[in-house]
């Protein structure tokens, strides 16, 4: 992943760990400014994910029912 974007952490917030997914082409760039995936420290797995355009605007999805893997 680190090839394709450059990869932060902003915090640990309401129990959960935020990473910054920033785009290192420009072409993605014009298209997408970043996208940060909310990830539960007890699963591991997301239980949000957001991202914002470079025209402004943002999405989000939230996670609800997410269990861990069965192995």
């Amino acid at each position: 992943m680190s090839t394709f974007s450059r990869i932060g952490i902003i915090g640990v917030g309401e129990g959960t760990t935020v990473l910054v997914l920033e785009p290192r082409r420009r072409r993605v760039r014009k298209h997408v400014e970043d996208v940060r995936l909310a990830i539960d420290p007890a699963t591991y797995l997301p239980v949000q994910l957001s991202y914002r355009t470079a025209a402004g605007g943002t999405e989000q999805v939230s996670f609800s029912q997410h269990a861990p893997p069965p192995w």
